[in-house]
């Protein structure tokens, strides 16, 4: 398989908790000697692009900030593209950076968009309230992910998938999913590098490697 390009998975390639994964350095030092380029992309919702260098960096890569690709990065340019730059933001505050930072106004009323992401603890009734009233005024339902749960460190925590799905019942539409794994999330971190689908590998775990032909 000729490889013009590599998009590498974050979570469980690069590192398993906070622990880096053995040779993972040393494979993404080989990718720059021979003049592959990549990018990281990461399926979190709950932090920003600089948060995920600056924990990427304390476990000893060093990986350009504008090489991470995040689902609040990639949504954030194609709501700017779209015209849809006023939204309701139900995200960590962290996330909230990535998509401020890329033309995004996080409003509470005459919103274009409402975005939903991992919010944590930062999700309470009244926005959720609030976001659905949005929704019945007209404005779209942006899904970063439509995962059911996620693994922390002492358990499993509920993903912005069960959140997505009630708002979805609630206000009887479907949700636009822009975060992995839509194709419209790949589509950005490709155009990153100029790289086409078809020239272009994913790493998405330890031992396995995909092309990228469905984007």
């Amino acid at each position: 398989m000729n490889i013009g390009a590599v998009l590498i998975d974050i979570d469980g390639v690069l590192h398993v908790g906070d622990r880096p994964v053995e040779g993972a350095g040393r494979a993404l030092r080989e990718l720059d000697r021979r003049g592959i380029p990549y990018r990281s992309v990461s399926s979190t919702t709950r932090s920003s692009r600089r948060s995920v260098a600056q924990r990427l960096h304390r476990l000893g890569y060093e990986i350009p900030e504008p090489w991470i690709v995040t689902a609040p990065a990639a949504a954030a340019v194609d709501l700017r593209e779209s015209g849809r730059t006023r939204c309701c933001l139900l995200t960590t505050p962290d996330a909230r950076a990535d998509l401020e930072e890329n033309g995004i106004s996080a409003v509470d009323g005459g919103a274009d968009a409402v975005v939903v992401g991992g919010a944590g603890g930062a999700l309470t009734c009244e926005r959720l309230n609030r976001a659905f009233r949005l929704l019945m005024e007209g404005a779209g339902l942006i899904a970063l992910e439509k995962d059911r749960y996620w693994m922390e460190g002492d358990g499993p925590m509920l993903s912005a998938g069960p959140v997505v799905a009630a708002i979805e019942y609630a206000a009887g539409i479907e949700a636009e999913v822009i975060g992995k794994p839509s194709p419209a999330f790949f589509q950005r971190a490709l155009q990153g590098i100029g790289a086409r689908p078809l020239e272009t590998a994913m790493r998405s775990s330890p031992v396995s490697v995909v092309r990228v032909a469905a984007v």
